[in-house]
């Protein structure tokens, strides 16, 4: 082989790599494709997949909601009813109530930006206290939600308190001081989830 046939193979391998990473990477994707919408599959393997490629499962006024969420939410779902002795959910009920909760998640956040309302660390802490009760062992009450729902403590905060905390928090702002608020902005959120461009890339 000559020096001018060895410097052009050398050239090409570089790009040869580049192009099979490419492939590769393609590859992966499509598989996700199918795997997600095609077979709707939750499972670990495509659960960890749509963590690094952020596939939506709705798209809520053109914001997405990502698959992974919409997999640890159905995950948790049956986890918990597993436990359960007399509930017991189908697949498709699973689907539609969890992406019901990711959409409502979705709009109560796009509210809050509107009307400025933010949730701080603190008013999480303090209303997690409440409900859990300050004489509780927080070890015994972190071992309950992973045996109940497979989260830590601050996951449950996240899933849980903080969309309980925010909707108090917009209702405050938006009815402030009518008595009536809890139940009016209810209504009003429904109405903005009727009203709400979405995009369903799951069952629903």
């Amino acid at each position: 082989m000559t020096e001018k046939n060895k410097k052009t193979n050398n050239k090409k391998r570089p790009l040869l790599v580049g192009l099979m990473v490419v492939a590769i990477i393609l590859a992966i994707f499509v598989i996700g494709l199918i795997g997600i919408y095609g077979a709707n599959s939750t499972n670990f393997v495509f659960s960890s997949l749509s963590r690094i490629i952020p596939y939506p499962a709705v798209i809520v006024n053109w914001e997405p909601v990502s698959y992974y969420e919409y997999c640890e939410s159905i995950n948790t779902i049956k986890r918990f009813d597993e436990l359960q002795e007399e509930l017991s959910f189908s697949d498709s009920e699973i689907s539609e109530n969890v992406t019901t909760r990711l959409i409502t998640n979705k709009i109560l956040d796009q509210i809050a930006r509107e009307q400025d309302v933010k949730v701080f660390d603190y008013e999480i802490e303090k209303e997690f206290q409440s409900a859990v009760g300050i004489s509780e062992d927080e070890k015994d009450v972190e071992k309950n939600i992973k045996e109940l729902f497979g989260w830590n403590i601050e996951e449950y905060k996240n899933n849980v308190v903080r969309p309980f905390v925010l909707e108090k928090k917009l209702s405050d702002a938006i009815y402030d001081g009518d008595q009536d608020a809890p139940q009016k902005f209810a209504a009003y959120l429904q109405e903005e989830i009727a009203n709400a461009k979405i995009i369903y890339l799951v069952p629903h």
